[in-house]
C-alpha cells in the first residue's frame, strides 16, 4: 500500500507517506490537503466489497412476507385493482370510479362522452351505452358505444363476435374510466 499527501486541489503530490515510525502529523499535513491511497495488492479484499453479487441477501419466507404490511407486492396488488376501477354487475352495468373517487354507475342506455386515454388526443364522442361486460378480444368489462358520428371502429362487433347492432364505424368499445355518462346531446352530421 503506498500513501501519498497531496494538496488541496489533490493535484500536486507534497510527499510520500513512509515511514511506518513516523506519525502523521510530522508530515505536516495542512487544513484541505488529502491523503491518496494506492492500494498495490493483487490478492486485497477491497475488490470483493466492490462486487455486489457475493455480499449476503435478506432471505424472508414467502408467508413472512405476506404477512407484512406496506410491502411492494400488496401495493402493486392494490393499484392493480384500481387500475381496473371496475365493479361488475348481474344486471349489465359497471361501476366506474371517477378521478375525484367518486363512483358512477354505467348502464345500457346511458348517453355517455368517450374520452381517449391519448394526453394528445383531445377528441370526445358523444353516443350511447349500447353493451357493459367482458369480451373476448381482451381482459376486463368493457363499455360498448353507438356513437352519434361515424368516429368508431366497427359495428358492434370485434373480431366475429357480435355485442350490439350499430352501423359501420359508428361503434367502439372503451374501458369504464374512459366512458362519463352525462345528459349529453345528440351530435348531428
Amino acid at each position: 500500500m503506498e500513501l501519498i499527501l497531496r494538496d488541496e486541489n489533490k493535484v500536486q503530490d507534497i510527499c510520500k507517506i513512509e515511514d511506518d515510525e513516523k506519525t502523521l502529523g510530522s508530515y505536516e499535513p495542512k487544513d484541505g490537503m488529502n491523503i491518496h491511497i494506492i492500494d498495490k495488492d493483487p490478492n486485497n479484499f477491497i475488490s470483493d466489497l466492490q462486487d455486489i453479487s457475493k455480499a449476503p441477501k435478506p432471505v424472508i419466507s414467502e408467508e413472512d412476507y405476506n404477512k407484512r404490511e406496506g410491502t411492494y407486492k400488496k401495493w402493486k396488488e392494490e393499484n392493480q385493482l384500481k387500475k381496473d376501477n371496475v365493479k361488475t354487475d348481474d344486471d349489465s352495468s359497471a361501476v366506474a370510479e371517477t378521478s375525484n373517487d367518486k363512483e358512477i354507475e354505467i348502464k345500457v342506455g346511458d348517453r355517455c362522452k368517450v374520452i381517449s386515454d391519448d394526453p394528445t388526443n383531445y377528441d370526445e364522442r358523444l353516443g350511447k351505452v349500447q353493451y357493459v361486460g367482458t369480451v373476448e378480444f381482451s381482459s376486463g368489462v368493457w363499455i360498448g358505444v353507438e356513437l352519434d358520428l361515424p368516429l368508431g371502429k366497427n359495428d358492434g362487433s370485434v373480431k366475429g363476435k357480435r355485442y350490439f347492432q350499430c352501423s359501420p364505424k359508428y361503434g367502439c368499445f372503451a374501458k369504464p374510466k374512459n366512458v362519463l355518462v352525462g345528459d349529453y346531446p345528440e351530435e348531428e352530421i
